[in-house]
């Protein structure tokens, strides 16, 4: 039997567990009410800023609440007599008055040299002894060693944008960034250094702890793709992390970003699969929460649709409310965590062996956003949203893909994907641009979108553009919109965009299917002609070698994410399913706000329909009905079952040509489809 925390979904309960109910807690009925969830491992406040045990280390207090009781060696002797797995939850961010007298180089430090405060505490450097060597290992040694923890959560300490304190300066070795301006040579390598230093603080936690337990578990509370300023001033960056911990855990869904877009979930799980781990998703299910205000309000449903998603893309789920289950003060919360944990559970052969099928590549821009961080332009920011864009527009047409990232794409095999599309050609560098020429010569097919707005003078690479058919200049200038060919059926004329584009000309082999808009100074509407179309190619089909290359000279996706325009998202099929050819392999009536994944498993394959259609915060989901599921099989199907939160159900289909045809009579929240086939 393998570990049993590795390549599987988990279920994780954390209960933030008030001082009231620490004081006199019945741990026999606390631990079977973390039975009853359904969960497998739960988190408990072990150490760090506060002793939840009576520790003999210097500067560790001991929670005064709990009157010498060893309330954690109580808690992990019931918890393991039934099956249930203890994570310490330690918290190394912030310090008391006490340890900074001893101590004054362990706190973060401001450009001034002043300690940075956090109401009366000190805020730690990442680097410091108080959460390296000095403190923080000592309180894992000592607590490892006195009882039979199964792993760990480690709070969210990260770097908090630059410390200036003696122990990073000596760290970095070169002068810091500072408010005076500094060259963006110089940010980028700082930048690179500290998203190293926070991975290998943290790998050197995961090296410690396999020393009392070859099988413990490590995870941190970090960013989900919502929170992208965290994801920067912390240091946290996927690709390096990776090694780091067991499994990525990231904070994902509150009600005011849900409504930027409804796929948070679903994006975080993907850029974690896509750098070979396996996420989970924490899910803060507290209805009201007076600390966090922006959390509060959040009703059953959207906690439930927040899981549906993370559980739909492959993610466990650590499922967050509000104190513990004896005192919960909202009767909805804890329905809410043993349904979806139970669900889970009975789901798990499927789950865990899940093995996404992903036609499409979406590339992350994690360098450009690098390098858009480290010289203070808005550039990342564009390209960001331009990926936003992308991805709903793909979600939307049910395309099954992964997402990338651009710093990876060497150690990327491309091959495996059908098609792969890239946020930005202009600042792909030289070795990835040889490999996507390589990559659609041998039979791929690549979509470039210039979706960085870059700057005047900013070249192209030559070999990326000889696969999408250009020749590109290094100039740029504004277009209204996009005007189809007069010999492009299928493509909706006059797309608006309003955005920078660059000035290309077509290869002798391309077909333009959309020119730029005619240049002019003021446009009437009532004077506007049908076609004001200019003579400078906007998008770009080419055959190269045996793969077709395609290049869109301006901003798709930023304008999909901004302003939701249906036709954007229709020219992105067309060119997906006409001009390069990839066959559906799902074909449904579901609406695009229905996020959709399909996989392999255990059983044949697997299809999970997540109904994202509603606002947030969602108070109850809007019912669908009928829906026509058609899947592209490549097997003989014995049956079809269709698995919803409480029930499980057969259901009828047809299989011809290939595919097997359903009828999902209903969708509310979740549905997931099983299409069984003979196993080998």
């Amino acid at each position: 039997m393998g570990v049993w925390w590795q390549g599987r979904p988990l279920r994780i309960f954390h209960p933030n567990a008030r001082s009231f109910e620490v004081k006199d807690m019945d741990v026999k009925r606390f631990a079977s009410d973390c039975a009853k969830t359904n969960c497998e491992a739960v988190v408990l406040n072990v150490g760090g800023f506060l002793a939840f045990y009576p520790s003999e280390i210097r500067y560790h207090h001991v929670n005064p609440i709990l009157s010498g009781r060893d309330l954690i060696g109580e808690i992990i002797k019931e918890a393991h007599e039934i099956g249930i797995k203890i994570l310490a939850r330690y918290d190394f961010g912030n310090f008391r008055q006490d340890v900074f007298d001893d101590h004054p180089e362990w706190a973060m430090r401001s450009e001034d040299g002043s300690a940075v405060r956090v109401g009366e505490y000190y805020k730690a450097c990442l680097l410091s002894g108080y959460i390296n060597d000095g403190f923080g290992y000592q309180v894992m040694r000592e607590s490892f060693t006195k009882y039979d923890l199964d792993g760990v959560h480690v709070n969210g300490n990260g770097f908090d944008n630059i410390c200036y304190c003696e122990t990073c300066r000596r760290g970095y070795g070169k002068p810091l960034p500072n408010s005076h301006g500094i060259s963006g040579e110089k940010w980028h390598d700082y930048l690179e250094w500290r998203n190293d230093a926070f991975a290998l603080v943290y790998k050197k936690y995961f090296d410690l702890l396999r020393e009392f337990n070859s099988e413990a578990f490590i995870m941190k509370e970090m960013a989900g793709e919502e929170h992208s300023d965290w994801c920067q001033s912390s240091g946290q960056d996927f690709n390096k992390i990776k090694n780091s911990f067991s499994q990525l855990l990231c904070t994902s869904g509150s009600v005011p970003t849900e409504k930027e877009t409804r796929f948070w979930q679903g994006i975080t799980c993907d850029r974690i699969r896509g750098v070979g781990q396996i996420p989970i998703i924490n899910v803060k299910s507290q209805i009201f929460d007076p600390m966090h205000f922006s959390l509060s309000m959040m009703p059953a449903d959207e906690a439930l649709l927040c899981s549906f998603q993370a559980i739909a893309h492959g993610a466990g789920l650590k499922l967050v409310p509000f104190g513990i289950p004896q005192f919960m003060s909202d009767p909805r919360i804890m329905p809410v965590i043993n349904d979806t944990f139970a669900f889970m559970k009975r789901r798990q052969d499927v789950l865990d062996s899940t093995e996404f099928i992903e036609d499409m590549a979406l590339v992350y821009p994690d360098k450009v956003i690098l390098e858009s961080h480290a010289v203070g332009s808005s550039i990342g920011k564009a390209v960001r949203l331009e990926f936003l864009g992308l991805y709903n527009a793909l979600k939307a047409a049910h395309i099954p893909f992964g997402v990338i990232s651009d710093s990876s794409l060497q150690a990327c095999k491309l091959s495996k994907y059908k098609v792969v599309a890239l946020t930005t050609g202009a600042y792909i560098g030289d070795e990835d641009a040889a490999q996507i020429n390589e990559y659609v010569s041998q039979g791929g097919a690549v979509i470039v979108f210039e979706g960085a707005a870059p700057a005047q003078g900013c070249g192209f690479p030559d070999l990326l553009a000889e696969a999408v058919g250009i020749i590109a200049s290094n100039k740029f200038r504004v277009i209204d919109y996009l005007a189809a060919a007069d010999d492009a059926p299928g493509f909706n004329n006059n797309l608006p965009v309003k955005e920078r584009a660059r000035i290309v000309k077509a290869r002798d082999n391309a077909e333009i299917v959309y020119y730029a808009s005619a240049k002019a100074e003021t446009i009437v509407v009532e004077d506007l002609p049908d076609k004001a179309q200019g003579t400078e190619p906007a998008v770009v089909v080419s055959k190269f070698g045996k793969g077709t290359g395609v290049y869109v000279a301006t901003m798709i996706g930023e304008r999909i994410i901004r302003i939701g325009h249906p036709d954007l998202s229709s020219m992105i099929r067309t060119l997906i399913f006409e001009k390069i050819g990839l066959q559906r392999r799902i074909v449904t009536n579901a609406p695009s706000l229905v996020d959709i994944t399909l996989g392999r498993c255990s059983e044949g394959y697997v299809v999970h329909f997540v109904n994202c259609v509603a606002p947030s915060p969602l108070d109850a989901p809007i019912r669908l009905a009928p829906l026509s599921v058609k899947v592209k099989v490549s097997e003989e199907v014995r049956n079809v079952t269709v698995h919803r939160l409480y029930t499980d159900e057969k259901a009828e289909f047809e299989l011809r040509d290939g595919h097997v045809d359903i009828c999902l009579r209903d969708l509310e929240s979740y549905a997931q489809i099983v299409i069984h086939t003979p196993k080998p």
